[in-house]
């Protein structure tokens, strides 16, 4: 099973990554950092060299909210869970456009090639501090904390911050649709009535439940 990873961002800060998952082990990862989505579609057509991905996940505000600031309920609730990293949840109103913007367009697009793509959203940061309890400060214990998570001793010793959040994201994906243990089976997009799906049906899985 494929899954893709996305981190959109601007010029030479848009990172990607795809998982391949066979049995319940990660056993391939690829990752890339480029300038755009046309640049993120033509890598991931090419690296995937004809293969269908199952799902991406991608950091990104995969639904919009109409109320005050945009802020949606399960952007609300990962504040209050994690105080300690609040400042990295924010209302869409205040999100970065090469993030907001261009992770939707990313969405749109994946869904017109492959229309049965699960797509999963993500949170990288606060993802991270949730699983090693250390905030979000790059360097080579992040990287070390990769290889491990991702049980691939000494792959990522290179890595780039762009093409972490990438490979983070797939990596929380395959553990909700790709036979990663433990299963994630927390949706946050439940949390949440009446907001607006620009690509549709899309999920948010969370490895715990937040309340």
């Amino acid at each position: 099973m494929l899954i893709i990873g996305a981190d959109p961002g601007g010029e030479g800060a848009f990172g990607l990554a795809i998982v391949r998952v066979k049995g319940k082990a990660l056993v391939e990862a690829l990752r890339e950092t480029v300038d755009s989505v046309d640049d993120a579609l033509a890598w991931f057509k090419e690296s995937l060299k004809g293969e269908t991905p199952s799902a991406a996940g991608i950091d990104t505000f995969l639904t919009w909210a109409t109320s005050r600031a945009g802020w949606r309920p399960q952007d609300e609730l990962l504040r209050s869970e994690y105080s300690s990293v609040s400042n990295s949840v924010f209302a869409s109103n205040s999100a970065f456009g090469s993030m907001a913007i261009q992770g939707m367009a990313l969405a749109l697009e994946l869904r017109r090639l492959w229309p049965g793509i699960m797509l999963n959203e993500t949170h990288p940061k606060v993802l991270y501090f949730q699983q090693s309890q250390q905030k979000y400060s790059w360097g080579q214990g992040m990287r070390r904390w990769l290889e491990k998570a991702l049980g691939m001793p000494s792959a990522f010793g290179n890595v780039d911050s762009h093409q972490f959040d990438a490979l983070l994201s797939a990596w929380a994906t395959a553990h909700c649709c790709g036979g990663l243990t433990p299963a994630w089976t927390h949706d946050l997009r439940n949390e949440a009535k009446n907001l607006i799906e620009p690509v549709g049906q899309t999920h948010y899985f969370w490895p715990t439940a937040v309340r």
